[in-house]
């Protein structure tokens, strides 16, 4: 697998230059696999790196800013290796036996301190006013035995005069070509399962120039990867574009965010980080092993309180993500839990109390959720929150009857809310009212022609009235708005069953356990349709 993080690329000069025919690299990648964007969850710098790596919030990896307190008191340094409380992907591969190159990357120095080769940011940070004078810091590659040979790899601005490098800024193309330098020359002379290059280049040159110089190198480095490599690339602007066998081609990624990238890249090599957050973005998987990414250091002195401040709000946003992911992913007992866990730290936030009380509905806790919207409800009287979760707790009961005016106070006061709108129709699915359903689907899109849910939702309206094509069209629709729903490809699974389409709900049902592996039924479904796929052409042959 190659990555390459690339700061300050966005999508609209992606697509202006793809368009143009500047980018070919880039171009070749967006239409021979999958893109989308991706959610920074409001992290940046060094922090989002982390996170990036290790697939768990600052809280857990321990980097909430680019410094922190020195362990004399004395001050403030940059974050480093030892600042990490979470393995880097590349740490847990390297220990799993993998070979594993990483250079460039913000926040690790020094490079000595992880296992692999790490060539850390201080490589290619000039010192020296020329080449001569240029020291080569300590520990800035790993292993030493690499120094001698990256040393002289190695651009300073002052060698690229105005005839080389155009309108390009030197110190910034400089730091770009060293980096690029050494990656090469590990690509070439040194095996590895995984190579992370990280380039700032656009982070201080927006120019079409620019943009060009970073295909270029990408595409010398996709050409040393070969055919047989996933490509990853990813800048913090929310551009994900992946391609190669791990992942379907001509595909659009939806609701992946920062915590994802860790949980892909440990399970395209078989492996899962036990407890953090994320999922795995590609195609079909085999099983996969769970490994502990707890990195074991001195503790580190306290945070300042700024920076304690940052540390709480990130940790209280990625409970409230992993909440909501495990919601889209039917994962109902974690949603559930994440829930209860971010209401009790704090127990007036209605998100957290919204998807608290969901999540108990789809367990069917009937008293749990009828407790959750009364709460809501003395919280914010306005809030259609409350009288929906009340609503659906009767339901629960057996009592539509007694639902019925909750559920109508709260389409009241949600008129204009898209998403509220589809879990009433959720509410109604479940309890057995499809056609009342759908109603609350298709207002929702009225609303929102681009909502996933709501067109979700009329798949598996579709689905219980066994119209398994008109389940497809609608379940392809939403899959098209939001690829990463395990549940949806699970869904779209059964409605090909239902058409014995076995091959491609094979298919299917691989990409939904790929997206969660421990989705229930999916498991059992792909082998029934491996078994009808072999019945079939046992058949053929007798």
């Amino acid at each position: 697998m190659l990555l390459a993080g690339v700061e300050a690329v966005g999508w609209p000069d992606l697509h202006r230059l793809i368009d143009a025919g500047r980018l070919p690299t880039l171009a070749r990648l967006v239409e021979t696999g999958a893109s989308g964007r991706f959610d920074p969850v409001g992290l940046n710098g060094p922090g989002l790196f982390a996170a990036l790596a290790t697939g768990r919030p600052p809280a857990e990896h321990g980097i909430a800013a680019p410094l922190e307190p020195r362990p004399d008191g004395g001050g403030v340094q940059p974050v480093g290796a030892r600042s990490w409380r979470a393995a880097p992907f590349w740490q847990t591969l390297a220990e799993a036996g993998f070979a594993t190159a990483v250079i460039g990357a913000p926040g690790v120095a020094p490079a000595t301190a992880w296992p692999g080769c790490v060539i850390d940011e201080r490589y290619a940070q000039p010192l020296g006013a020329i080449l001569e004078d240029w020291p080569l810091p300590p520990g800035c590659v790993a292993p030493p035995a690499l120094r001698e040979a990256l040393r002289p790899l190695r651009v300073h601005p002052e060698e690229l005069d105005g005839a080389v490098r155009g309108n390009l800024p030197a110190a910034p193309l400089a730091r770009a070509a060293s980096n690029h330098a050494a990656a090469t020359y590990v690509a070439e002379h040194l095996p590895w399962d995984l190579l992370v290059v990280h380039h700032a280049l656009l982070q201080h040159d927006q120019s079409d120039a620019a943009f060009a110089f970073l295909d270029a190198m990408l595409a010398r480095l996709v050409e040393l990867a070969g055919p047989a490599a996933d490509i990853i690339v990813l800048s913090p602007e929310g551009v994900l574009i992946a391609a190669g066998p791990g992942f379907l081609p001509d595909t659009i990624l939806h609701q992946a965010t920062v915590y994802d990238l860790a949980a892909t890249v440990l399970a395209r090599f078989g492996l899962m980080a036990d407890g953090a957050p994320g999922r795995p973005l590609g195609a079909a998987l085999g099983p996969l092993r769970r490994v502990s990414t707890a990195r074991r250091l001195d503790p580190l002195p306290a945070p300042l309180p700024a920076a304690q401040r940052l540390l709480a709000d990130q940790a209280y946003e990625a409970t409230l993500h992993a909440a909501q992911a495990a919601l889209f992913a039917g994962d109902y007992p974690t949603a559930v839990a994440q829930a209860q866990a971010a209401s009790s730290q704090r127990p007036d936030d209605l998100r957290a109390l919204s998807m608290l009380g969901q999540g108990q509905f789809l367990l069917r806790q009937a008293a749990a959720c009828r407790s959750t919207g009364a709460r809501l409800a003395a919280l914010a009287p306005s809030s259609p929150w409350g009288p929906l979760l009340l609503g659906a707790a009767l339901m629960l009961d057996g009592a539509p009857d007694a639902a019925g005016p909750h559920l109508d106070t709260a389409r009241t006061l949600a008129t204009d809310d898209p998403a509220l709108l589809v879990r009433l129709g959720a509410i109604l699915l479940h309890s057995g009212h499809p056609e009342t359903a759908a109603a609350h689907y298709r207002d929702a899109l009225a609303l929102d022609p681009a909502n996933a849910d709501a067109r979700a939702g009329l798949g598996l309206v579709a689905l219980a009235a066994n119209d398994a094509k008109g389940a497809e069209r609608e379940l392809r629709a939403a899959i098209g708005l939001r690829y990463h729903a395990p549940a949806l490809h699970h869904a779209l699974a059964l409605a090909l069953a239902a058409q014995h389409r076995w091959p491609d709900a094979a298919r299917a049902a691989q990409t939904a356990l790929a997206q969660n592996p421990s989705l229930p039924g999916a498991a059992a479904l792909l082998r029934h349709a491996q078994d009808q796929i072999a019945a079939a052409l046992t058949s053929a042959v007798a």
